[in-house]
């Protein structure tokens, strides 16, 4: 696998482990179709490890992720914020890691290019 960002290595390790477990099998599987696909590993082992950045946070806390980084909340979200995980995740990404390539805060947030929601 690849090496991750050092800010994103440092928010994976505050993680529960039964979640970065789960992120370890995800990362294995996402591996095999980034090869299966001969898309870039890196690009998808990124994505694979920080998409349930956020998921262990707080139902409050992915709210007040989403407001602080302008994300717009459907109704159905601020029922279930945990859906909210994989959006709120991307923009930390982004605004605290300094990602910038697209097809990983699109991969890692579940949303496309374009910021629609899938």
């Amino acid at each position: 696998m690849t090496s991750l960002p050092a800010d994103v290595e440092k928010r994976l390790r505050t993680l529960p482990d039964g979640l970065l477990e789960h992120i370890d099998r995800v990362k294995v599987e996402a591996k095999a179709l980034a090869e299966r696909h001969a898309v870039d590993p890196a690009q998808v082992d990124l994505a694979a490890a920080t998409h349930d950045l956020c998921r262990a946070a707080a139902d409050d806390a992915l709210l007040r992720g989403a407001a602080r980084y302008g994300l717009e909340v459907h109704p159905v979200e601020k029922r279930l914020p945990q859906l909210l995980h994989g959006p709120v995740a991307a923009r930390w990404l982004e605004a605290e890691a300094g990602i910038r390539d697209q097809a990983v805060l699109s991969a890692a947030g579940c949303v496309e290019p374009d910021g629609a929601q899938d």
